[in-house]
């Protein structure tokens, strides 16, 4: 997939386009009814003036509208310093370790008690129950806990020992989690995370998206945490 790195200079939204060419239009439509206005009193009858009560109407209903475009060209400022600010607050990841959805880890030679991987997960509602697997390349079991069924975000630091407390063999291990709803008691699995190093940001269609060096992509918004490599 090809997509284009942030820059200053990158488009917003789409949508700000019909904005302002709704603006310029209204803008024009008042300062013409302006003009009118100037030459229907300058060239009204004396012995018989149009009704006051008309003018002021009209000036009224445009006043409004005047205010309306205002408000839009504000709304529309307020707009682009907020994506402007997202996309400069994306661009300081790159280079850091961000906590995203799905990946690996890779164990090397475990030492017990020493933190080998960091792995979250996150519960959306309340669950009555949750089960945190960490599984091997082949998708075989190697570890499993009960987790926290509160809402959140919730850590889990691995050692690299499996439930008999052996050291696991070096390679690549994921997260999984199951858990069972409180309320429908509906069986689910829930979504892990690991860290991964940024290396690029993309900006298309006002969303902003996040490249990890591993090949994972996620929208900005979806980042849980960021922190220097370790």
């Amino acid at each position: 997939m090809a997509y284009s790195p942030v820059t200053a200079n990158s488009v917003l939204n789409p949508g700000q386009t019909s904005l302002d060419v709704t603006a310029k239009k209204a803008t024009a439509d008042f300062n013409m009814f302006l003009k009118l206005l100037a030459a229907q009193l300058q060239n009204q009858d004396p012995l018989n003036p149009a009704e006051g009560t008309e003018f002021t109407a009209q000036i009224a209903t445009f006043s409004q509208l005047e205010q309306q475009i205002n408000s839009n060209k504000n709304l529309e400022e307020l707009v682009k310093q907020n994506n402007f600010g997202a996309q400069s607050l994306a661009v300081s990841y790159i280079g850091k370790e961000a906590l995203m959805a799905g990946g690996t880890i890779t164990v090397s030679d475990p030492v017990a008690g020493q933190t080998e991987a960091t792995f979250a997960y996150k519960v959306d509602e309340a669950m009555r129950d949750t089960t945190v697997e960490i599984v091997n390349q082949f998708g075989q079991v190697v570890s499993s806990v009960s987790g926290n069924k509160t809402p959140g975000v919730h850590i889990i630091e691995w050692d690299g020992f499996n439930a008999s407390g052996e050291a696991v063999p070096n390679g690549e291990y994921s997260l999984r989690v199951k858990g069972t709803t409180s309320a429908s008691e509906k069986s689910v699995n829930l979504k892990g995370f690991t860290y991964g190093v940024v290396s690029e940001i993309e900006s298309f269609g006002g969303t902003i998206s996040v490249h990890a060096e591993d090949g994972r992509t996620v929208d900005f918004d979806d980042v849980l945490s960021v922190r220097a490599q370790s």
